[in-house]
């Protein structure tokens, strides 16, 4: 019997060899058996990913290093860099560094700079095309070595410092660091540090503080209280005040109390209640007590003064004339600040003598009309007559705790529905906390409680286990080592105190890697660490409730045995999963649930990877990674980045790790090549593969002159098919010897390939077509390449491909010319 079968999908990804007699499920007709630094699109494609483009040595390369996202915005992202005790910044492919210090003369590794440099000991400086290490000499001098300590000539006539920001982080702690981001802020939690904000002041100025929640705005000033009394037994009233800041959201605490007896059931009765205003908020709450607590009674706008003219005095009256109408009424309460002399400044009663112009009575003479008139702010005094406080608003209470000191310092960190929420301290690993609404740092709350109020719940559940993540959806998902959690808004718009409810999800658990976020759905490491799974909300099918899935289910022979201890989403151009192995390889899942896709794919390299992060750039969400090398016998961790598969030409096509592009006028001779000394590496020039070359001296010598040319480490992408299986043949064909004696491969945008029965046995296609033009390199193809392979009879006829070039692939499907036997 002979035939022909088409392969016409590998969206599937790879598919674990147990599950080789499974032909029934849809997703081995569009798997593979391996996907070897191929990535499978959703579409249907298998292409090879392309090379790891090289941006900087680790600060540190002898210690971990974690990669972080910062995402302002679609169009400002940068990647940090957190290694032991420090933080650096790369953007756009290249590392930040400070503004230029102009170089007077360079002789041998002594640089002196036309004024100071302000350099320390070890710092990083680029010079020329190259980064250097510092050694300061004086104000004015450095000598400089490479980054492995050997004295260097720097040539170039500027010197720029890579900006680095000093830590508290230890190397041993930074895969257990959470984050979150609001626009130029990122939260960081670790239960042994306090929880801190990362925040960009400036392109080259930030800083890294402890988060506070402490109120920040003070209470106002002790109000003073004028009885108006009239007859007949009096009773006590007592006052308090809190300010309202600029943003009209942040609330203080209580001002000291006043307490005043009156009798304000008689008319004509009441009590006058002002204090000092002040120009740094919006409005003042008036409260006062009864029934054993406060209640609100009412409010006073602060009044913004007028712009002032003059100020004059009579011994201790003043005068003060202001440019426009100051509206304000007799007794009305001004504070005067930034008056010369200083008699003149403090809080006083006006009196009211034209429409520009109020007296207010000195506490001293001060000798001379005003030589500077400074600014006043204003309050209308508030009269109370008998008014009926509203107890169920109360004052805001600093009642909760939370960053204080060892044990109380959160684990996880997010925003939802406008707080900042945190959880999981040592001593309260089954707490969340959440801001006031509106706030950042205001764990405020009062009795009885606020809709607004900061808030402190428990998790309760059967086991005592540390919330380890929140993220938020339409609902917020806590996660422990032992289950998901829903919580929610019970009857209500938003979560409040009396709103808030806790419902259980499931029961598998999280491990402390960080999830990621895709449209509708959270990736997450199961408690285990090695199996990924997938929360989305489940809808009516599932009691409106979350459900959770294995999304590794089809490859377990890619995580049994493994951890998995970093993951990163890209959404563009294609959706994909990435994930670190705990042995250094890179798992990448092509994820579109809508279309029921999740296809696994393994990447290695010429080292081991160890941390990951994705950020926008362009029209593509990029991946960053530390990648682990061995380069001229020193051990070095490399800050790389995944280069875009989206090219025209062939010359534009990137498949080298650790890489460098050289894009100019032809060259022969290609330098800057420090990172990869006494490495092997590949090269394409002109979009022509030429012969491997060793670094030597940090360069290589073209035997052609070329404008462009990608210089880097080899990769090799091999993909293997499932054991065949033929429609209409008795079991599909399995108990029967089969010979695959040509392979067509219809390709898109691809140069060299080879093929066979196994990676032993490989034939390549010609590499030349017949209407290359000659001397050129070869064209990129799009269509079917016919390939005769070395002939192998077995039961499984699988086929492998292989690039091992520096030059692009991708399979859209094969068809396989099958021969078989009894």
């Amino acid at each position: 019997m002979s035939g022909k079968t088409l392969l016409r999908s590998f969206a599937g990804g790879e598919i674990t060899p147990e599950l080789a007699g499974r032909l029934d499920l849809v997703k081995y007709q569009t798997g593979l058996s391996l996907a070897r630094n191929f990535v499978t699109l959703p579409h249907g494609p298998a292409a090879r990913r392309s090379g790891f483009e090289f941006i900087n040595e680790a600060r540190l390369s002898t210690s971990a290093v974690r990669l972080m996202p910062f995402s302002f915005s679609a169009t400002q992202t940068a990647v940090l860099e957190f290694g032991d005790l420090y933080i650096r910044f790369h953007i756009g492919g290249g590392t930040l560094i400070e503004a230029t210090v102009a170089i007077s003369s360079i002789a041998g590794s002594t640089v002196n700079t036309t004024g100071a440099h302000g350099y320390a000991n070890g710092d990083w400086v680029y010079i020329g095309s190259r980064y250097h290490k510092v050694t300061v000499v004086d104000a004015d001098t450095f000598t400089t070595t490479d980054l492995w300590g050997v004295a260097t000539t720097a040539v170039g006539t500027t010197s720029a410092r890579v900006y680095t920001l000093t830590s508290t982080y230890a190397a041993a702690d930074l895969f257990d660091l959470h984050f979150t981001q609001s626009a130029d802020v990122i939260t960081i939690t670790h239960p042994d540090y306090p929880a801190k904000e990362l925040k960009r002041l400036g392109a080259t100025n930030w800083t890294l503080t402890d988060v506070s929640f402490t109120p920040t705005l003070s209470p106002p000033s002790t109000p003073s209280v004028v009885v108006t009394y009239v007859s007949g037994s009096t009773q006590p009233q007592e006052y308090c005040i809190t300010a309202v800041g600029s943003d009209g959201v942040t609330e203080s605490l209580a001002s000291i109390s006043t307490s005043v007896n009156n009798n304000l059931t008689v008319g004509g009765a009441f009590n006058t209640i002002t204090w000092t205003p002040v120009a740094s908020v919006s409005r003042y709450y008036i409260y006062k007590r009864r029934g054993g607590g406060f209640g609100y009674m009412g409010q006073a706008p602060l009044l913004t003064g007028k712009t002032i003219s003059s100020i004059t005095r009579a011994v201790l009256v003043a005068t003060l004339t202001t440019a426009t109408d100051h509206n304000l009424a007799t007794d009305d309460v001004i504070t005067v600040t930034g008056a010369l002399p200083a008699a003149y400044n403090g809080t006083f009663a006006v009196t009211v003598t034209g429409p520009t112009t109020f007296q207010y009575t000195m506490l001293a003479d001060p000798g001379a009309s005003a030589t500077a008139v400074g600014s006043y702010c204003a309050i209308k005094p508030v009269v109370d007559e008998n008014v009926l406080p509203d107890t169920t608003q109360a004052p805001p209470e600093d009642i909760i705790d939370l960053n204080t000191g060892a044990g109380d310092y959160p684990t996880a960190t997010t925003y939802h529905e406008q707080r900042r929420w945190f959880a999981g301290s040592t001593n309260k690993p089954q707490v969340v906390w959440a801001t006031r609404t509106g706030t950042e740092s205001n764990l405020t709350s009062s009795l009885p409680s606020r809709e607004a109020d900061g808030l402190e719940v428990r998790v309760a559940s059967m086991q005592n286990n540390q919330i380890r993540h929140l993220i938020p959806l339409t609902d917020l998902i806590v996660f422990t080592a032992g289950g998901e959690f829903r919580m929610f808004a019970d009857g209500a718009p938003a979560i409040t105190p009396s709103s808030i409810s806790i419902k259980p999800q499931g029961y598998t658990g999280a491990s402390n890697v960080q999830p990621v976020v895709s449209s509708g759905s959270i990736l997450y490491v199961q408690a285990q660490g090695s199996r990924i799974r997938e929360l989305s909300y489940g809808g009516e099918s599932a009691n409106y409730s979350y459900k959770t899935i294995d999304v590794s289910i089809m490859a377990p022979h890619r995580f049994n045995g493994y951890t998995v201890s970093q993951l990163a989403y890209a959404r563009a151009p294609e959706p994909l999963l990435w994930a670190v192995r705990d042995d250094g390889v890179l798992l990448g899942m092509t994820y579109l649930p809508e279309q029921q896709v999740y296809g696994w794919h393994a990447h290695d390299t010429l080292g081991t990877f160890e941390s990951i992060c994705v950020v926008a750039e362009g029209n593509e969400d990029v991946l960053y990674a530390v990648i682990k090398r061995t380069v001229n016998s020193r051990e070095v961790r490399y800050i790389e980045r995944l280069r875009t598969r989206i090219f025209t030409a062939l010359e534009d096509a990137f498949f080298v790790d650790s890489g460098l592009t050289y894009d100019g006028a032809p060259i022969t001779s290609l330098g800057g090549l420090y990172h990869l000394e006494g490495r092997t590496v590949d090269i394409l020039a002109d979009g022509s593969v030429e012969p491997t070359q060793v670094v030597t001296g940090g360069a290589i010598t073209l035997a052609t002159a070329a404008s462009k040319v990608h210089v880097g480490l080899n990769i090799v992408a091999d993909i293997r098919t499932l054991p065949l299986a033929i429609e209409g043949m008795q079991a599909s064909g399995q108990g029967t010897v089969k010979n695959v004696n040509k392979v067509h491969l219809r390709v898109s945008q691809s140069s060299l390939v080879k093929a066979g029965p196994d990676f032993t046995r490989l034939r390549e296609y010609p590499a030349r077509g017949i209407s290359d033009p000659y001397g050129s390199p070869p064209a990129l193809r799009d269509g079917e390449l016919s390939l005769s392979i070395d002939p192998s009879w077995s039961t499984d006829a699988a086929i492998c491909v292989r690039q091992d070039s520096p030059v692009p692939l991708t399979v859209l499907s094969m068809t396989l010319e099958v021969q078989g036997g009894g």
